[in-house]
């Protein structure tokens, strides 16, 4: 059940991953929201258990297709100092 009955199933009533909630636009823009809040609620928790980071680095399959959230995860961390490199088309190393 926690497989299957959670995560974006349970958010958007059927199967998905995150091409298909970026790809449904503003009627999935809550589920993109719950996303990226708990992207950076992890992000921020694991650099407080580590006492501190040297970058971040984010790698993605479709890079074009994930820029825009990369992005925002980015200028929402921008307050710690987080400084990211899109230059790639592969990558997108962060660091502080």
């Amino acid at each position: 059940m926690l497989f299957r009955e959670s995560g974006f199933y349970a958010l958007m009533g059927r199967q998905a991953d995150l091409a298909d909630i970026i790809n449904a636009g503003p009627k999935a823009q809550a589920v993109l929201d719950i996303y990226l809040y708990q992207v950076k609620r992890y992000i921020g928790s694991f650099i407080s258990i580590l006492g501190g980071i040297d970058a971040i680095v984010f790698l993605a399959d479709k890079p074009d297709l994930y820029n825009p959230v990369i992005s925002h995860i980015c200028r929402e961390l921008g307050f710690l100092g987080l400084k990211c490199d899109t230059s790639s088309t592969e990558k997108f190393f962060c660091r502080f």
